[in-house]
């Protein structure tokens, strides 16, 4: 008689531990919500303020951000250090020009620029120009907002009787996420699409911030050293048509909502760190063959070696072979935009270090496409659009701005931000009430003030 060999039940332990763990999950997902972490409490707020209305004899508060106090005692405005608070009174007095600077991170100053920010430069400007007017600069500026939360903000200060809005868009979108997030980006590897389902997990926040995060890294490399080049090309173009998509859209609805209102409005030129901010992602779009590869590689080496020790002249002959093998590498147009830049061709340099931003593959950066139907867009609304990258190429050394003028890629220096306050008050002062003779009053060139302590804010080092 034979007998039969019992079969291996070695699935069943992985399995109950699988099923376990789905159960977890569902219930932490019904009974419990992640906090947020620090970073992300920051940056999803939105600017708010304290309107003081007096009427009557009685002062009411109505504020659009903390909940409100006792009757009778006024609300804080915030922490500082994370936002830009303003308490401003309703009705607005009658020698009161009231200014709201709208608009996201870049205009918005930072803990590190000592309390500096778009306008604390614009208030200084007016009152040396004007000291015979009351100006009240009311900063509605906050860290990552996207255009709807803007024209909603742009909607909400029309009611608080601006005489002018000043608005730095910037990159300003709705959100666009990492490769690999939306079904339009097209090609999504496998491994990301893990990575985006593991960062949610109820269970993966049990870890704690830091090994959540150390967990996520490790696949995010998986997924890097697993990802082939044609996925990224096809990822890259495919954010970036995204990124134009919304961008114009966004335009269009903020153009609207400044056209209708009842202030004098106009928007800042966008500007980006061109010679200070190598490319973010560097790709090959032109298919090469291995050869190719190895002597581009090659020939980018070399550049950099001679540009390293001096020899521009050797530097810009090889870039130039290496551009002959593939112009479509973001680092190659930048590497020579420095050799360029040193050696003293300063309009070459600016048209070399602009062809780098453009092949840049990464989405955060911003492209002159769409930036331009900015421009368009302003028109068709009757809007100013004031020409920050004109300034900003005026007052760099080279003509090409770099690390004197910006912070990172996107946020202008203290030196940066002066300069977009006086092309808001040059913009404003004919449209000023008339003063009397010597009105206005000669401003000092932006770098002249730049360091000076402002008025009940932190020193500056």
């Amino acid at each position: 008689m034979k007998h039969k060999t019992k079969r291996s039940r070695w699935w069943l332990a992985p399995l109950s531990l699988l099923i376990l763990l789905v159960l977890t999950e569902m219930a932490l997902r019904l009974i419990w919500e992640p906090p947020q972490e620090a970073v992300e409490e920051i940056v999803r707020l939105r600017p708010f303020y304290v309107v003081e209305s007096q009427q009557n004899g009685v002062t009411t508060y109505v504020t659009n951000g903390n909940a409100l106090p006792p009757p009778g005692v006024p609300p804080r405005v915030g922490d500082p250090r994370l936002l830009s608070p303003a308490r401003f009174i309703m009705p607005k007095p009658a020698d009161v020009i009231r200014i709201f600077v709208l608009g996201v991170s870049p205009i918005y100053g930072g803990l590190e620029m000592g309390g500096y920010n778009l306008s604390s430069y614009l208030l200084r400007d007016l009152k040396t120009a004007r000291p015979d007017l009351r100006f009240e600069v009311i900063d509605a500026a906050a860290q990552q907002m996207d255009s709807q939360m803007l024209t909603e903000i742009l909607g909400e200060i029309n009611t608080f009787a601006p005489d002018f809005i000043l608005t730095y868009v910037g990159g300003a979108v709705p959100s666009v996420e990492a490769p690999g997030r939306h079904d339009l980006l097209g090609a999504e590897p496998f491994l990301f699409r893990l990575v985006v389902f593991v960062q949610d997990l109820r269970l993966v926040h049990l870890l704690g911030q830091s090994t959540r995060r150390k967990l996520l890294d490790s696949l995010f490399t998986l997924d890097h050293q697993a990802n082939n080049e044609e996925e990224d090309v096809n990822i890259a173009e495919n954010v970036r048509r995204m990124s134009e998509k919304v961008l114009v859209e966004g335009y269009h609805a903020l153009a609207k909502a400044g056209a209708g209102s009842s202030a004098r409005v106009a928007f800042y030129e966008i500007v980006t760190d061109l010679a200070g901010s190598p490319p973010l992602w560097s790709l090959h779009k032109k298919k090469l063959s291995k050869t190719e590869k190895t002597n581009f590689i090659q020939l980018l080496s070399a550049g950099k070696q001679a540009l390293a020790t001096g020899d521009h002249e050797q530097a810009l002959t090889v870039l130039d072979q290496a551009l002959a093998i593939d112009d479509t590498y973001a680092d190659v147009h930048y590497q020579r935009g420095l050799a360029l830049q040193a050696a003293g061709r300063g309009d070459e340099a600016y048209e070399a270090f602009v062809k780098a931003r453009e092949a840049d593959a990464s989405h955060e950066r911003l492209f002159a496409e769409p930036v331009k139907p900015l421009h368009d867009v302003l028109s068709q609304y009757n809007l100013t659009l004031l020409p920050s990258g004109e300034s900003f190429r005026q007052a760099s050394a080279s003509g090409v701005p770099g690390r004197e003028l910006f912070r990172d890629i996107t946020h202008p220096s203290q030196k940066g931000l002066a300069i977009l306050g006086r092309l808001g008050v040059e913009w404003m002062l004919p449209q000023l009430p008339p003063g009397g003779e010597g009105m206005p009053q000669p401003l000092p060139p932006p770098e002249a003030i730049m360091h000076k302590p402002l008025p009940g804010g932190p020193p500056v080092k």
